[in-house]
Formats: structure tokens, C-alpha cells, sequence
């Protein structure tokens, strides 16, 4: 059930028409277009927001654009695609727990795995990977695609995290993401993108506020980061797999811990 505090798609285009003054419920097919316009500037700029001079040269990356991912592969693939909003890899990949003690899967440029495949293109357990563009004609999103060295020799399953972009919204699939904590972001965001797109009067006002929206949005998700780097010996040359097993590896720190480039709340 969605938190009455949730902003949806039909809460995005009532605000939009209320500041463009448009009709919410007798739209045109331009108007609407307008709105699909807006919507999808107003997304990429909260997903992939602005520099923000406090943050030094760097721009934010949300937390929640940073989910789990698995995998189980198949035996003699050595490819496998990717989903449509996925950007890139934080860190190593891994095997998840069931599958025993393995190596991690380490990352290399895919020029390298394919000199190591026309070298020997070989199967067993995965210890590179790259990732590559799937080729498109422009009638479909492009994609990536996993690209696996040696090809696996049978079913592995592998975990790791993931940064992911954004979606269009719709009827069907109302809600943006990022919780109703964020939602006033993307109203501001919609707000923003009306006024430059929209506003022939266009004084900023709107693009101010999504700034500083944008600022304290950018604070709460950053609380949520771990608070101290915790252990940061070489942990027997893996990360643990479980709370649990953090407490015994580590001597009973529980405060999570960060990797490079990227962070593991425990």
C-alpha cells in the first residue's frame, strides 16, 4: 500500500498543470506531451542531479539508486544482458554464500577478456568480468551486457551492488524512486524544468528552489552512508558475507564498513 505522503505520477502532472495553468482534466495531446517533456528533464536531474558546490567537483550519487544484484549463471554463456536502467558496478562481484569459498570476480577493461578468449577461450569458475554495449539500431534503449572470463562451467550464482538510472514514469508505473522522503524533490524538479521549458517569464524562482530541495535532500541521503569506515584489515581477502560473519572476522564490529568507490552498510 502506497504512504499517503507518496508523490506518483498524478500528483507530478497536477502540479505541473497548476503552475502552467493547464486543464488536469481536459489535456491535449500537445499538453500532455508537454508534460511527458517536463517529466523526463525533471527525472534525469534528481537521478543525475547538479554539481553542488559544497560537494566539491563531484556530484551526488543517491543511495537508493544503489541496490543488490544476482545472478545465476549458465553453463557455456559467456554473455548475459543486463537490465535496462543499469549503469555500472560497484566493486568486485562475488559468489553468494551457498556457493562455498571462490575468489572475487575483479573487473578488467573487455579488450582484455577478449585476448584472453581468442588466446584460450576456456571455461570454469568466473574470475574477470567487463561489460560491454550491446549493439542497437536505435529502435530499442540500448543496453549492456555482463561478459564473463573463463565462461562459466555451470550454474553460479553471483551477487554484488549496482548503480542504476532512471525510468519515465506513467499511470502504470506511478511512483519514482528514492520513498516519500524525496517526494518534494521531484516536485520541485517538475516545477524547475516548467519553468524553463514552459515559463516565457522564466525569473529562476523555480530552478532556486529545486536547488535547495536539492541540498537538503542530498543531506538526509547522505545520514544515511556509514558513519565510521570500520574494520579495514584485509578480512581474509573477502568481504563477509553476513552480519554475523562480520562480528567474527572483525571482533564484533557492527557498524558496517565502506569500500572504495562505493559502500556495504552491514
Amino acid at each position: 500500500m502506497a504512504s499517503s505522503l507518496a508523490v506518483d505520477y498524478t500528483r507530478l502532472l497536477r502540479e505541473f498543470c497548476r503552475f502552467v495553468g493547464y486543464d488536469e482534466d481536459n489535456l491535449t495531446e500537445l499538453q500532455l506531451a508537454d508534460f511527458q517533456d517536463v517529466l523526463r528533464t525533471a527525472l534525469n536531474q534528481v537521478i543525475h542531479p547538479p554539481l553542488v558546490p559544497t560537494l566539491g567537483a563531484q556530484a551526488h550519487q543517491w543511495s537508493w539508486l544503489r541496490p543488490a544484484w544476482s545472478l545465476d549463471t549458465v553453463a557455456d554463456q559467456r554473455r548475459y544482458e543486463l537490465q535496462v536502467d543499469f549503469e555500472r558496478f560497484i566493486g568486485p562481484l562475488t559468489f553468494d554464500a551457498g556457493e562455498g569459498e571462490y575468489h572475487e570476480i575483479l573487473f578488467y577493461p573487455s579488450q582484455r577478456l577478449r585476448n584472453l578468449a581468442a588466446i584460450e577461450d576456456s571455461t570454469g569458475t568466473p574470475a574477470m568480468y567487463s561489460i560491454e554495449p550491446v549493439e542497437s539500431d536505435g529502435s530499442e534503449e540500448q543496453v549492456w551486457e555482463l561478459v564473463l572470463h573463463p565462461t562459466p562451467d555451470a550454474v553460479y550464482k553471483l551477487v554484488g551492488q549496482i548503480q542504476i538510472g532512471a525510468r519515465m514514469l506513467s499511470e502504470s508505473y506511478p511512483y519514482p524512486p528514492g520513498g516519500p522522503v524525496h517526494g518534494e524533490l521531484y516536485i520541485a524538479s517538475v516545477l524547475a524544468a516548467a519553468e524553463a521549458k514552459l515559463d516565457d517569464e522564466n525569473n529562476g524562482q523555480k530552478q532556486a528552489a529545486f536547488l535547495a530541495r536539492l541540498m537538503a535532500d542530498i543531506s538526509i541521503d547522505m545520514q544515511r552512508q556509514p558513519t565510521t569506515l570500520g574494520y579495514c584489515g584485509n578480512g581474509r581477502g573477502r568481504f563477509p558475507r553476513s552480519r554475523s560473519e562480520a562480528r567474527r572476522m572483525f571482533g564484533g564490529l557492527t557498524t558496517g564498513y565502506t569500500t572504495y568507490n562505493g559502500g556495504i552498510d552491514l
